[in-house]
C-alpha cells in the first residue's frame, strides 16, 4: 500500500477462522512490536487470548520477541508453509477483497487508503460466501 498522509503504509489482519470475522489496523510500520500491541489491544482485550495464531513467514512474525510475546500468553503459534499462501487460504481471501474495496474506495483519495480501511473490513464481513451463500 502506498504511505497515507497519516504515515499508514501496512495493514495488520487478524481472521477468526470459526467465524470468519475480520480485524484489521492500518499501521506505520509491521514490526512485531507492532503486531503484539495490535494483538493485545485488539485482539487479547477484547476477545481474550486465542487458542492459536497461524500466521505467514514475514520476518515479524518469526521475531524472538513476538515468538516470547505469545508464549507469555499462552497463545499457540504456527507458521504457514513457505511459498505456500493457501496455506492459510481464508486470510488470504480477505486480504483480496479488502485489497480490491480499497481500490474502488480511495481511487480518488490513495493517499487516505487508511481512512477507508473500517469500510473495506465490514464490507469483507457481511458478504456472502461463493459456494455457501452465506
Amino acid at each position: 500500500m502506498p504511505t497515507t498522509s497519516s504515515g499508514n503504509k501496512w495493514i495488520l489482519l487478524v481472521i477468526d477462522h470459526h467465524k470468519n470475522w475480520v480485524i484489521a489496523e492500518a499501521t506505520k510500520d509491521a514490526k512485531a512490536e507492532t503486531v503484539a500491541v495490535f494483538l493485545y489491544n485488539k485482539i487479547f482485550l477484547q476477545f481474550g487470548n486465542p487458542v492459536e495464531i497461524i500466521y505467514d513467514r514475514g520476518s515479524q512474525f518469526k521475531s524472538e520477541i513476538l515468538k516470547e510475546y505469545l508464549i507469555m500468553q499462552k497463545v499457540k503459534h504456527n507458521l504457514t508453509s513457505a511459498y505456500h499462501p493457501m496455506a492459510n487460504v481464508k486470510t488470504e481471501r480477505a486480504n483480496g477483497v479488502i485489497g480490491k474495496s480499497l481500490t474502488k474506495l480511495a481511487y480518488k483519495h490513495k493517499d487516505r487508503w487508511d481512512r477507508y480501511l473500517n469500510l473495506a473490513v465490514w464490507a469483507t464481513r457481511i458478504r456472502k460466501h461463493s459456494v455457501t451463500k452465506v
